[in-house]
């Protein structure tokens, strides 16, 4: 599921999903938490201009994430933080 379109409706992560997510944020950028992401992507969607994902995207994560997590797992995740965003 890529979500490319941001104006879709999504069901809310599960319980599984969001420790699922927590965990592969933790092992990314050791100090993050999904709890500090979601504080980002509030602070995203509030802000008075659009910011796009590709700009941050690369805030929240390592600089070489395509290099240490496949593409695959890195679209699943990806999603994640997308569906949360639009949660």
């Amino acid at each position: 599921m890529h979500l490319a379109n941001e104006h879709i409706e999504l069901p809310p992560l599960t319980q599984e999903e969001l420790s699922l997510l927590d965990t592969w944020l933790c092992a990314l950028k050791p100090g993050i938490s999904l709890f500090q992401v979601h504080g980002f992507l509030c602070a995203v969607l509030t802000t008075p201009v659009e910011i796009p994902p590709t700009d941050y995207f690369p805030a929240m994560l390592v600089p070489n994430l395509p290099d240490i997590v496949s593409e695959d797992d890195m679209q699943l995740y990806l999603d994640m933080v997308m569906q949360l965003k639009l949660a």
